[in-house]
């Protein structure tokens, strides 16, 4: 677990020196922010049904903020200690709800910039391999603040990070829904075929060789159809559909007698298939 203290403390101090709300308090709102920062440091786990020091900054914010609407520093602090304390106490949802307000706050509403803020937090949970962290800020990201995903990267790393968690199936529904969603261009065919190579990481050989055939049949002019005509014979033979196998090889062999596989290709063809 990673502290969100540092900021929160940064801020508030700033907000101390230069941040007003007109009624004169601003230094009882800093006297607060800091108790509350000092009881988020103190919380070592599970406090049973007793309120822990959690609970207790998160009165102290709520007294802190009473009455009055938070702008500036504090709001920006005050959200931040927040998602610190559902943080330690394990509430994801309202922890990603509190860092939204804190990137909000802090870029005074621009929802890009916000949305930057928000995959800086989520690629600081990957760092630490918190890969269901960064998971659901994604997906946060992808539903408030798609702006601050690019096409060619951004979108793809909810699958990038279950695969790189070995959540093969997971990753390969993301790659289908992304594919689905980029449809016919070079990112949409790129999706596809991950879904079927995480498959094949799977073993779930029979559900890529159907894959790979309705691939053909979709994107007859595909630039990786040389690749992937060589792939379905493979896929077959590993799935023990040598017959099958070997009439994939030789289209192959026919449509590419010079292609990168042709000679493995020939090999195959030549190879004799059991009775």
């Amino acid at each position: 677990m990673r502290t969100l203290s540092e900021t929160a403390f940064a801020v508030v101090l700033i907000g101390s020196l230069c941040v007003s709300d007109g009624v004169g308090h601003t230094n009882d709102v800093f006297t607060l922010l800091v108790e509350a920062e000092r009881r988020i440091a103190t919380y070592t786990g599970d406090t049973g049904f007793t309120p822990g020091p959690c609970h207790e900054a998160l009165d102290l914010i709520d007294r802190a903020t009473a009455g009055w609407c938070p702008t500036g520093y504090v709001a920006v602090a005050a959200s931040r200690l927040r998602a610190s304390c559902y943080e330690r106490l394990g509430n994801c949802a309202q922890k990603h709800l509190e860092l939204k307000k804190y990137a909000e706050a802090l870029c005074g509403g621009a929802k890009r910039e916000a949305g930057m803020i928000l995959k800086a937090e989520a690629e600081k949970e990957l760092s630490m391999g918190e890969i269901t962290e960064a998971v659901l800020l994604y997906r946060l990201l992808e539903k408030e603040y798609p702006e601050a995903l690019d096409a060619q990267g951004g979108r793809l790393r909810i699958a990038e990070m279950l695969e790189s968690d070995d959540d093969l199936r997971s990753a390969a529904a993301e790659y289908d829904r992304l594919s689905r969603e980029y449809g016919r261009c070079d990112l949409g065919e790129d999706c596809r075929l991950a879904a079927v190579r995480l498959m094949l990481r799977a073993r779930r050989f029979e559900e890529a060789a159907d894959r790979l055939q309705s691939f053909r049949v979709e994107y007859p002019e595909s630039r990786r159809s040389e690749f992937v005509l060589w792939q379905i014979g493979a896929v077959l033979n590993a799935c023990g559909r040598e017959k099958e196998a070997r009439e994939a090889f030789a289209a192959y062999a026919t449509a590419y007698p010079d292609g990168q596989y042709a000679d493995e290709a020939r090999q195959m063809i030549r190879r004799e298939v059991p009775k």
